[in-house]
């Protein structure tokens, strides 16, 4: 939890702790629960044979080096690579060399890790561009796997919100689609019991890529009508407070620049 004078909330590891480790390793993601995030957000990713792996970008391009350490010649989408050819990668090496050896995560050692430690999972609405088929399979992966309970679905398109609800009535959604108060009550009527929690952007630097209206009181108290609020990305713990203290966050995301603290 984070902790200030006048509230608390939890808080998210932006493709895990990526400020002190590679995102979207397990690095990353056990950094996280040794620091004390309540909820890692990641990248489902599918390979050319299929498998399910953790990446943010469509290449591996940026976060993977071949074992000599060099970069791959030519832009290499991930969708390109059998798991095996994805899997010989580093994908630590860009961060620092004692991250050496760090592999592209799977989705099976990830759930893994959610069941042994207990920590919720965040999966981006990247999955949204997937197939049908390739939908049905990433939702019967998890549904097979012992840690897929843990699970929470991210969803800015509502038909993709209608489906993930069908399949798993009782997972946690969040919504970060269009940042209206139309949009929060039909996440909230597609949630129908199931834990909702709407995303504004906070509006700093590092959101200003989105068309979304940025974190205000009136925004976020319709936002809180709907459900849970989560502020996203806040990296400066004077943005945290504020994120807590004026706007009512429930669940604040992070790089790792916010770490959890004691109760005041």
């Amino acid at each position: 939890m984070f902790y200030t004078a006048k509230g608390a909330c939890r808080l998210q590891a932006h493709r895990g702790v990526s400020t002190d480790c590679p995102e979207n390793t397990l690095a990353a993601f056990r950094a996280a629960v040794k620091q004390g995030y309540e909820v890692i957000e990641l990248d489902p990713a599918i390979t050319a044979d299929g498998q399910f792996v953790i990446l943010h970008d469509k290449t591996v391009n940026r976060t993977a080096r071949q074992q000599d350490g060099g970069r791959l010649a030519t832009p290499t989408p991930i969708r390109e690579l059998t798991l095996e050819e994805a899997r010989r990668l580093d994908v630590g090496l860009w961060f620092g060399d004692r991250f050496r050896g760090e592999r592209i995560p799977t989705l099976a050692e990830v759930l893994e890790l959610a069941y042994q430690t207990g920590i919720e999972l965040k999966l981006d609405n990247k999955v949204q561009s997937f197939s049908e088929e390739e939908e049905t399979a990433f939702f019967d992966e998890i549904e097979a796997h012992r840690g897929g309970h843990l699970a929470s679905f991210t969803c800015s398109d509502f038909q993709y919100m209608c489906r993930v609800n069908e399949r798993f009535p009782k997972a946690a959604l969040h919504y970060d689609g269009v940042s209206d108060y139309e949009g929060f009550l039909t996440a909230r009527y597609i949630a129908e019991d199931a834990p909702l929690t709407c995303w504004i952007r906070y509006g700093n630097a590092l959101t200003a890529w989105s068309d979304n209206a940025p974190a205000d009181i009136e925004l976020c108290q319709q936002a809180r009508y709907c459900g849970k609020l989560g502020i996203w990305l806040v990296d400066d713990v004077a943005e945290a407070r504020r994120a807590v203290d004026l706007f009512g966050a429930h669940i604040i995301e992070t790089s790792g620049a916010v770490k959890p603290t004691k109760k005041q």
